[in-house]
């Protein structure tokens, strides 16, 4: 005899075709001859279900299709098996005029197709939309189908088409809590915050301990704060605060923490965060990661990586050992920093997406910080300190923050371009096309008010001039749209404007500052990768220096390659160094040629001096712990 899986298989062929030759009983004592032989697998107990309904007995078709299900959820052909037998059954209701049968059969079809298209939602698989929308059309009254077909496209970043089944879902049952909540995600992701705030209150109303919704109304708000010119350096810090104290109260104090307080022993650091892969926050984390001295620092890596990739790989041969905390509670990830014996925990990700900074509202080890990931306070008053520099932070930013702030030497960060091949620098595009092509490939949810009005001015004062723009957001139509008419309210031609798809490979998104003269940068909240990425393909930045973390990042990243002068301290001097710079072409030649080389050599992309200064943080930080009294 063959292998198990032969031999099923072998069977399963045998059985299908005395199913299709009309002898379904000798096709199920086929398959019973196998489960005997090799237990219950799924696709036997679907074929079981076909040989029933083949014979006409659709009760026991649906037995043996959920024996199927429940055997592997994931297994497709079950679902749409059952979804298929209840629509043949309503057909042959219909033609005995049976009305509600018929009805009836097409709801218990469309639950299949529902139940199916979550598996495959929960996989990211683009079969899960056709299948939703199929069960929509057999049961137009499924709150659950309108909400699983939202809740797909939410998922994969269809945020205006998701709006409108979420929307119906609510229509059809009004008291359904998570359509609530996937609408409050869906209004978030496009920007409409009022909107979102009254989703989610509206789910807690319906069911108060709903997973995350409190803790969304406070922490949502969070980030997109940087983002509000309108909003001060005390508001912000206000609203951090008042979900740090709010998610502190529910927390226990932390037991006393067993590690030898010798402050010249090596450390054992601890970093959490979920983007050790292809992400922004790795291009830095790489170059302290790949130069940091054994001898002084072990550094222990928490991923809250569901899908590790590439970048993950790259990252865990560089060093450190690793720790995948996908999935873990919040206990049990404490729990785990602790066995590891942990001197310093780092969050790197702050209120960004799945971070973990509800674990730090128990102290995880003796010494907690804050870097790199979050521009701005965590407002966690569990969190001892914050890295960062004194250009991004200035004195008198102390206030603002609920952790101290220690600063390193020269910049808080260091850059680590992953590319390959690594993209040439070309001219300046000006030179051929006889004019200026401003850029930014920032989020567009940098644009505020006051930034697409400076740009305006600048396009104005350079009628030649235009502006090309590039991100994800841009695939959306309506989110497209939404900016084009933003920049028209400004007096802006169409003409002037280029919208563009990101690249998904990495050098052909590089390759695209070909294309840009100049680069722009939003405010309040600077750009940080994109700011990088200009300037290592030749392009100069114009920046604005702005009065939080978030805003001053340009100043910080211009001064280290010495192009300050390129940061303005107001809107007016923004505009005039863009139109300044765009009007001396042999400037923008002499920095094409020559910035890439000044940005190599200078401390913002020197792994092996940034890693100093960071392990003396680090010995600072594990110094004034040991010297506190136990």
């Amino acid at each position: 005899m063959g292998e198990p899986a032969d031999d099923i298989e072998r069977l399963l062929a045998a059985a299908i075709a005395q199913r299709e030759a009309g002898n379904p009983a000798a096709a199920i004592a086929l398959i019973r001859q196998a489960v005997e032989r090799h237990g219950a697998h799924a696709s036997l107990y679907c074929e079981v279900g076909e040989c029933y309904r083949q014979a006409g007995d659709f009760a026991r078709a649906v037995q043996a299709y959920e024996r199927a299900i429940q055997l592997d959820p994931d297994y497709d052909a079950a679902y749409r098996c059952g979804a298929d037998a209840a629509i043949a059954e309503a057909k042959k209701a219909e033609m005995t005029g049976a009305g509600a049968p018929s009805r009836d059969l097409k709801k218990f079809a469309a639950m299949y197709l529902v139940a199916a298209g979550k598996r495959q939602r929960s996989r990211r698989l683009a079969g899960a939309e056709p299948c939703l929308r199929e069960a929509i059309a057999l049961d137009p009254q499924s709150a659950e189908a309108f909400w699983a077909l939202g809740d797909f496209l939410e998922s994969v970043g269809r945020f205006a088409d998701a709006e409108e089944p979420l929307r119906r879902a609510i229509a059809v049952d009004p008291n359904l809590p998570h359509a609530y909540v996937t609408l409050g995600n869906v209004l978030q992701s496009l920007g409409r915050l009022p909107e979102m705030e009254a989703a989610y209150r509206k789910a807690l109303a319906l069911n108060p301990d709903f997973p995350g919704v409190r803790d969304s109304l406070l922490a949502v708000p969070l980030m997109n704060m940087l983002y509000d010119s309108e909003a001060s350096p005390a508001a912000i810090y206000a609203r951090h605060r008042e979900w740090g104290d709010y998610t502190m109260a529910a927390a226990a104090a932390a037991a006393p923490f067993p590690n030898s307080r010798d402050p010249k022993r090596k450390l054992r650091v601890g970093l959490l965060s979920p983007d050790f892969r292809y992400h922004a926050v790795s291009f830095y984390f790489a170059p302290l990661l790949a130069n940091l001295d054994p001898a002084a620092v072990e550094f222990v890596c928490y991923a809250e990586v569901a899908n590790p990739d590439s970048v993950t790989a790259f990252l865990q041969k560089l060093g450190g050992v690793w720790r995948n905390s996908s999935g873990m509670s919040d206990d049990d990830l404490r729990a785990r920093i602790r066995a590891d014996q942990i001197d310093i925990a780092i969050d790197l990700a702050g209120h960004t997406a799945h971070n973990r900074l509800r674990a730090f509202a128990v102290k995880p080890a003796p010494v907690t910080a804050a870097w790199l990931g979050y521009l701005g306070t965590t407002g966690l008053p569990s969190i001892d300190w914050r890295i960062t520099d004194a250009r991004v932070d200035p004195e008198g930013q102390e206030e603002f923050h609920s952790e101290k702030l220690i600063r390193l030497p020269e910049v808080f960060l260091c850059y680590w371009l992953f590319a390959s091949p690594m993209p040439a620098v070309a001219p300046v595009p000006a030179t051929s096309r006889g004019s200026i092509t401003f850029g930014s490939f920032n989020n567009p949810q940098k644009l505020s008010t006051v930034t697409i009005g400076a740009w305006a001015r600048i396009l104005a004062a350079l009628p030649d001039s235009r502006l090309m723009l590039k991100a994800l957001a841009f695939t959306d139509p309506v989110r497209r749209q939404a900016v084009l008419d933003r920049f028209a309210v400004e007096g802006v031609r169409p003409d002037q404007l280029a919208l563009c798809e990101p690249q998904p490979e990495m050098v052909a998104h590089l390759g695209a500052y070909a294309e840009v003269d100049i680069a722009l940068d939003p405010f309040p909240f600077n750009g940080v990768t994109t700011t990088c990425e200009a300037m290592w393909m030749g392009v100069p930045v114009i920046s604005l220096i702005g009065d939080r973390h978030s805003g001053r990042i340009g100043f910080d990243l211009l001064s280290q390659v010495g192009l300050e002068d390129l940061a303005a301290p107001d809107v007016d001097a923004y505009v005039a160094t863009a139109v300044t710079l765009a009007r001396d072409l042999p400037r923008l030649n002499d920095l094409r040629a020559g910035l890439r080389e000044r940005m190599s050599a200078s401390p913002l992309c020197d792994g092996p001096r940034f890693a100093r200064a960071y392990e003396a943080a680090l010995r600072q930080m594990w110094q004034a712990w040991c010297a506190t009294p136990q």
